[in-house]
């Protein structure tokens, strides 16, 4: 659902428990990474470029991708 122009809040969704794939590069989404964020089994993220702010959960799947996956957002970091 990249290059959506979407907005809403990403801390207040609900990720499906086996979701392998996430890109919403490119949007205006606001909030939080989920913590839970860090215990799914993604092969591949890209949460840059939106208005995310806060820290990127812990996690050993998350430690494997590209700090450019989760660039160019308000305040996010870790």
């Amino acid at each position: 659902i990249s290059f959506n122009q979407l907005k809403f809040d990403f801390s207040k969704v609900d990720l499906p428990q086996g979701i392998k794939d996430l890109d919403i590069s490119r949007n205006k989404i606001y909030g939080s990474l989920p913590k839970k964020l860090g215990q799914l089994p993604l092969r591949s993220i890209d949460v840059s470029y939106n208005n995310l702010c806060g820290p990127i959960p812990t996690g050993r799947r998350l430690k494997n991708f590209s700090p450019d996956k989760f660039s160019h957002n308000k305040c996010l970091c870790g």
